[in-house]
């Protein structure tokens, strides 16, 4: 191997969704890294908050051959009572063995460590879908803030080679590595989970403070575009206390002129039991439609910014709610 590839910034990539629509203008290729300081009770990826490899289990692929059982070099995988197997993460080192003795791939990895130079023969892919739709690349993940050289020489070649370019971020890394990224992009998708310290603490095990002045500092220090992106969770961000808190800070910041309002649903569950890990929220249903108009109309009305609801439309909401568009 050459003493360049070797050097090549790497990171642990947990997918590469191809042919989106969403996560910014455009048709665009996301690249999600894996691993995330924040531990959210909704998050529907949570294959992407450990920063190792990880070793899921579908059980609805798995027809008892028992192969897993006998390959397992630490004997971390037996059979339960049930005659299927059961694996004890204890002990588990992901070697991945047992993946490659799965006829039925009902063992599977969740993560590989990919150079730059993988990451963009992949992007690279769909330059033509870009050029004709305005779109281009958005990482996210997990938290790209936790690999800052390999995100920042991604958004570089993007660039250098006429790609749109975005970030999604929860905001919860130092800023000298956030700032570092954002330099690098054209818009920057950031999370705001909850507004008060207390409930971003107990729903996500991380205060808040940090993610605040990293999206003031980036509306007031960097020129690209800002999106604020905010999970409609019941219960938890929907009571008026919260709502309004969020909306105080959005218009605090004057430069955000646009929320996104992502309503929470459970499509994730099933990761969570692949991946032998507890979800809080089995018991919750999706925002009602009162919840997500009464979060729109206020964001409108104490920050002032265009709202849209789970891919509606860009700015359409605030439209609607100006009367100036009809469902």
């Amino acid at each position: 191997m050459s003493e360049n590839k070797r050097q090549e910034n790497t990171a642990m990539v947990f997918d590469v969704q191809r042919y989106s629509l969403h996560d910014g203008p455009g048709i665009r290729t996301l690249v999600f890294l894996k691993g995330c300081p924040l531990r959210c009770w909704w998050c529907q990826n949570p294959e992407g908050q450990s920063l190792q490899q990880e070793l899921a289990f579908n059980p609805e692929r798995c027809i008892s051959c028992l192969r897993c059982v006998a390959t397992c070099p630490r004997k971390a995988v037996s059979v339960s009572w049930d005659g299927r197997p059961t694996i004890d993460r204890s002990i588990c080192a992901a070697c991945g063995q047992c993946v490659e003795s799965c006829f039925a791939e009902a063992l599977f990895m969740y993560g590989k460590r990919k150079s730059v130079g993988e990451v963009m023969n992949e992007i690279i892919c769909d330059s033509v879908f870009y050029r004709n739709s305005g779109g281009g690349v958005t990482i996210g993940g997990g938290e790209p803030g936790l690999y800052p050289d390999f995100a920042v020489e991604v958004l570089r070649r993007s660039k250098d080679l006429g790609f749109h370019t975005a970030v999604e971020t929860s905001g919860d890394v130092p800023w000298r590595d956030l700032k570092r990224i954002l330099n690098c992009a054209d818009m920057v998708l950031f999370d705001i989970k909850t507004g008060t310290p207390g409930a971003h603490l107990k729903y996500t095990g991380r205060p808040n403070r940090r993610i605040q002045e990293n999206l003031r500092r980036s509306a007031e220090e960097l020129p690209l575009e800002i999106i604020a992106r905010i999970p409609v969770i019941p219960g938890v961000n929907t009571l008026a206390e919260e709502m309004d808190t969020i909306a105080d800070f959005i218009a605090s910041l004057k430069r955000i002129r646009e929320a996104h309002l992502l309503p929470y649903h459970s499509v994730g569950e099933s990761k969570y039991r692949w991946l032998g890990k507890l979800y809080r929220l089995s018991h919750l249903g999706a925002p009602s439609r009162e919840e997500l108009d009464t979060f729109a109309i206020i964001l409108r009305e104490r920050a002032g910014v265009e709202v849209d609801i789970g891919g509606l439309g860009r700015g359409r909401h605030s439209r609607m709610m100006r009367g100036e568009e009809q469902v």
